[in-house]
């Protein structure tokens, strides 16, 4: 068939045993289906990985799309956005959170964030779209 894998992970947390199969460049999802019906003769089923969470946040910077690994940002914490880790914060419950990314009064990592809703809707167009073309291309981080 010609495919190229990347790259083979077990997916945690799931009922039946799935895998996440990474595929080098685009592939074409229809095609994918009819052709590869059987891996060493066992039969397997296709379908679209969404991730429930969504968007990876930095637990450095706070940032959404990028992880902890690849940052060089400014530290900032979760509860009140200052410049360290949350781990070391000692913000009293009663004062209210600042978010590191909006400015506004809740946690860094609450979804009701502007900043968190507007990359979401990124990903989601990206979604909607793939699923249109029917086709998966190499992710790109937002």
């Amino acid at each position: 068939m010609g495919y190229k894998v990347v790259n083979l992970n077990a997916m945690k947390n799931t009922k039946q045993t799935k895998h996440m199969v990474t595929f080098l460049g685009n592939i074409q999802i229809k095609q994918l289906i009819q052709q590869a019906k059987y891996i060493c003769s066992t039969k397997i089923s296709w379908e679209y990985y969404i991730n429930k969470r969504r968007i990876t946040q930095c637990r450095r910077c706070q940032g959404w799309g990028h992880a902890t690994v690849n940052c060089y940002a400014e530290l900032a914490c979760l509860k009140c956005a200052k410049g360290y880790f949350t781990k070391d914060c000692q913000k009293s419950i009663n004062i209210a959170a600042k978010c590191a990314n909006c400015g506004l009064d809740h946690p860094a990592n609450a979804t009701i964030c502007q900043e968190y809703q507007r990359r979401l809707k990124i990903i989601e167009q990206r979604i909607k779209l793939q699923q249109q073309n029917t086709h998966i291309e190499k992710s790109t981080n937002i």
